[in-house]
């Protein structure tokens, strides 16, 4: 708990949450700065990492970035010099503070994240199914994006540098599919028009994001519509993608992104799941929604999270067992919720 807040303190408005989260952040007794992002994370999830740094540094901190299993290669290149990707929390670095991005569940971070760090801590996300876990939450569901909620932080302070811009403008376009999904906000919008007068370039950037896409990626994208699974007379679709589909194919480093949300787009489609198996034998299911049925009441029965029109999640295996109970979930959830419209 830090002083003047009770605990676990979600901030009811967007002045307020300026306003502390900068002091938190300038904080003289706060140099050392570990930002944390979730498990395998995507483009809004690096892009604000990376935008916290650069924000961090400028202000003369000492910053370590974790998130685990990053496996978008394309997005390796905006780590920082020297930051290789690791998997264990960087119990060395020896805080002082703590700020968690993108992160609904403290266990999306490390399955014991509450217990290897007391350092204060801040969190800044964007999901409608966030449970507080940090001293102070920012949390606003409409944002399109973590990195949106960023912009206005940064953009309140004066600091929106052409390298800061640029990662804020990846994670906009990553969490909005390149502004065509259902997130896309005229507020969203002013921010990319305001990120691209800073000094991002948006041509460069989505290269950056959705270029240079690996053979054996496209080879597992080309292995998974071949295998689609149509039921409820095209309402649902289903496939997935197993170890052994994995390892044909170079690894999981080229599992393809938004891979679903490209199954969602297919006409009469409400719903999409595609099931991947971990290298462990854990289920993790990725739904998408067209706007009718919402995916996150789907997966909460199963401890997963999310938004309306996009959610996930993990449970342990054996895989042959966990895949079913998501299936047998997810068939159950949007059946219920079609009968109900």
């Amino acid at each position: 708990m830090l002083d003047g807040f009770p605990d676990k303190y979600r901030f009811t408005n967007d002045a307020e949450a300026i306003k502390e989260l900068l002091a938190f952040l300038k904080n003289p007794q706060y140099q050392r700065i570990v930002v944390c992002g979730h498990v395998r994370p995507d483009g809004d999830c690096i892009g604000s990492m990376m935008a916290m740094y650069h924000y961090l540094q400028g202000l003369g901190k000492e910053v370590r970035i974790f998130a685990r299993h990053m496996q978008m290669e394309n997005l390796l290149a905006f780590l920082p010099d020297g930051q290789a990707p690791a998997e264990e929390y960087p119990t060395d670095f020896a805080a002082d503070a703590t700020v968690v991005l993108d992160i609904s569940d403290p266990k999306r971070v490390v399955a014991d994240f509450v217990d290897v760090t007391d350092r204060p801590m801040v969190c800044i996300d964007h999901h409608a199914t966030h449970q507080p876990f940090a001293d102070l939450c920012w949390v606003d569901e409409h944002a399109a994006a973590t990195g949106e909620l960023l912009f206005r932080l940064f953009d309140a302070d004066n600091a929106l540098t052409p390298e800061i811009a640029s990662c804020l403008y990846v994670a906009l376009i990553s969490d909005t599919g390149g502004f065509r999904f259902g997130n896309t906000s005229s507020s969203a919008l002013a921010a990319a028009a305001t990120l691209v007068s800073a000094g991002a370039k948006p041509a460069e950037l989505a290269g950056k994001v959705w270029g240079n896409v690996p053979r054996e990626t496209v080879e597992i994208s080309a292995h998974v519509f071949s295998h689609l699974h149509f039921e409820m007379d095209g309402a649902f679709v289903w496939a997935e993608i197993t170890q052994d589909i994995f390892n044909a194919h170079g690894g999981e480093k080229n599992d393809p992104d938004n891979l679903s949300g490209e199954m969602r787009s297919i006409k009469g489609v409400q719903v999409a799941l595609l099931l991947r198996e971990g290298a462990d034998g854990s289920a993790r299911g990725s739904l998408r929604s067209s706007g009718k049925a919402d995916v996150s009441k789907i997966v909460a029965p199963l401890g997963g999270g999310g938004h309306r029109a996009a959610s996930g999640l993990e449970i342990p295996g054996p895989y042959a067992e966990s895949s079913q109970k998501i299936l047998a979930m997810t068939r159950s959830g949007l059946l219920a919720q079609l009968q109900s419209q």
